[in-house]
Parts: structure tokens; C-alpha cells; sequence
């Protein structure tokens, strides 16, 4: 099973919203101030108001400029929207290697999302040489989060015994597990 990565759309902070979850100019202008003392939060909040278009013009390439302020700071966040833009090629050119760099970087900090997503690169071999002993890895440590679609993969890899050792126990363990939280 194969899940496309996708953006992580939680503003962080205490910014308040209109109903529409559209900020005001006023919250926007808000955010520029803290982002330019160097508040990764606010960056983070920027790059997703510019990813999003949400009350200024869509633009892809100040959204990886603010995004990529705050991931060079450690916000595993950002990290995780950076690979997936650099996955899809938003702005930047699609580009697998960047896409694992920032998946492990997010990855490494406990981001669940980008565990999984590191897991796929591994699985498929894109960006990095096949492995799925470290795709297993990698899906171990998103499962462990709580995050179900590394749940079927490891599933899938318990009943074939690829990355790991054939176990039909462990194989039907995971696929409930995924089951239950795919339907939460």
C-alpha cells in the first residue's frame, strides 16, 4: 500500500483565526513581525499562509523560503513540508534526494508523518537505494506513534517476509491494527 504524502496544514502558536480560517492582515502582519525576530512558529505559520494562498496570493516559492527558515531551525514541521514539497515538486524541482533529507531530518525528531513517509523512499527505492530493512525501521518507529498506514505495510511485510522474517501472527496483528485506525 502506497500513501502519497501530503502537507501538514496546523498552524502552530496562538495565532487566532477568522471563522473562515483565513488570517486577517492584522494576524498576518503579526506573524511577519515574530518570523523576522526569528520565532520558527511564525515562519512555520507563514509558510503554510503562503502554501495555502489564505489571505495573500498563493505562492509557493515564499512559502519554501519561510518553511525552510524555520526547518533550518529544527522545526520538524516544516522539515516534513519541505520533503513533501520537494516529493512533489511545489516550487522546487521534484527532487526524491532533497525529499529524504528533510524526511529523515523530521523523521529523527519523532515526526510520525515523516517516519512513514521515509519508510515509502525506502520501500521504493526512490531518492535512496532500496532497502526494506530500513523501510521497516522506519515504519516501526511511525507505528509506534500511533500512525495506521505504516500499519499495513509492516502487515504486508510480515506476510511476504519482506525486510523481515515471515510471521503470519505479526502479519494479521498489523492489518488489524491498521484496520482499527483507519477507521477512527
Amino acid at each position: 500500500m502506497r500513501v502519497f504524502p501530503s502537507l501538514l496544514f496546523v498552524f502552530l502558536g496562538t495565532g487566532i483565526f477568522n471563522i473562515e480560517g483565513i488570517p486577517s492582515s492584522q494576524e498576518i502582519e503579526q506573524y511577519f513581525s515574530a518570523a523576522e525576530v526569528g520565532d520558527s512558529a511564525a515562519q512555520f505559520n507563514l509558510g503554510l499562509i503562503y502554501y495555502r494562498g489564505s489571505g495573500v496570493l498563493q505562492d509557493y516559492s515564499k512559502a519554501e523560503i519561510w518553511f525552510s527558515k524555520a526547518a533550518d531551525q529544527g522545526l520538524a514541521a516544516a522539515q516534513y513540508n519541505l520533503g513533501v514539497m520537494s516529493y512533489e515538486g511545489r516550487y522546487v524541482p521534484k527532487a526524491n534526494i532533497a525529499a529524504v533529507k528533510w524526511y529523515r531530518k523530521a523523521g529523527e525528531q519523532g515526526h510520525a508523518e515523516a517516519q512513514f513517509n521515509l519508510g515509502l523512499m525506502y520501500s521504493l527505492g526512490e531518492g535512496l537505494i532500496k532497502n526494506n530493512s530500513e523501510a521497516i525501521k522506519w515504519y516501526k518507529k511511525s507505528a509506534e506513534q500511533g500512525h495506521g498506514g505504516p500499519q499495513q505495510n509492516l502487515g504486508t511485510a510480515y506476510a511476504t517476509g519482506v525486510g523481515v522474517a515471515r510471521n503470519y501472527i505479526h502479519a494479521c496483528q498489523r492489518r488489524f491494527k491498521s484496520g482499527a485506525k483507519l477507521a477512527v
